[in-house]
């Protein structure tokens, strides 16, 4: 029996290369080569989403706040905790929004009648954006526990029915999503060792 393989997209193309995420059989049109592997279509916007929420991460900034604020008559002292916790809240919420904004645009510019035309594509962009915000919400938890501090209970993401799971790891505390699997990942986690969320896929050791 030949072991002749053709393009799961197109049946009449022989395939060159397997995703190297889904295993699709992919034929020269299918492939797309990104960073010295091959992925389809829908695994290299996985890919592109998560490279660029790593990006971002990296240029969040947490500067201490060197403003004074005068005032005669009355003079409140802000403790630096405080200044920290402002100041970050808003450098993820700008991040959040913009990442938000620049791949709808990116989306609903390059497939305007998918968008209108299938149902499961906008949910995957929806779980997409979701994603992004947890692993936000995740490296907030690890920048906290570098600081030494134990996280907020409110620090969850949008779509978990429960709270984090908290592990103590050879000497070092470990946060776990509760249902890593609604991303289709095997384990989100992070821990104080490093303020860098940790995705692990299903099926990945």
């Amino acid at each position: 029996m030949s072991d002749t393989k053709f393009c799961n997209n197109h049946p009449s193309a022989k395939a060159i290369a397997s995703c190297n995420r889904c295993a699709k059989d992919l034929c020269g049109m299918c492939g797309n080569f990104v960073d010295a592997i091959v992925l389809c279509e829908r695994c290299s916007e996985i890919h592109e989403t998560e490279k660029y929420v790593t990006t971002q991460s990296e240029k969040l900034e947490r500067p201490e706040s060197t403003m004074v604020v005068e005032e005669p008559a009355k003079e409140e002292f802000i403790p630096p905790t405080r200044r920290r916790g402002s100041s970050k809240v808003i450098q993820w919420a700008v991040v959040v929004v913009g990442f938000c904004i620049i791949s709808s645009q990116l989306y609903f510019y390059s497939r305007p009648a998918e968008v209108q035309q299938d149902p499961s594509a906008l949910a995957r962009e929806q779980q997409l954006n979701s994603l992004v915000q947890c692993m936000l919400v995740f490296r907030e938890i690890g920048l906290t526990l570098q600081e030494g501090r134990m996280p907020s209970n409110s620090m969850l993401c949008a779509d978990s029915a429960a709270a984090n799971i908290l592990r103590n790891e050879e000497g070092g505390i470990r946060f776990y999503h509760p249902n890593p699997q609604y991303y289709g990942y095997a384990e989100i986690s992070v821990g104080d060792e490093s303020a860098e969320p940790k995705l692990v896929r299903a099926g990945q050791k």
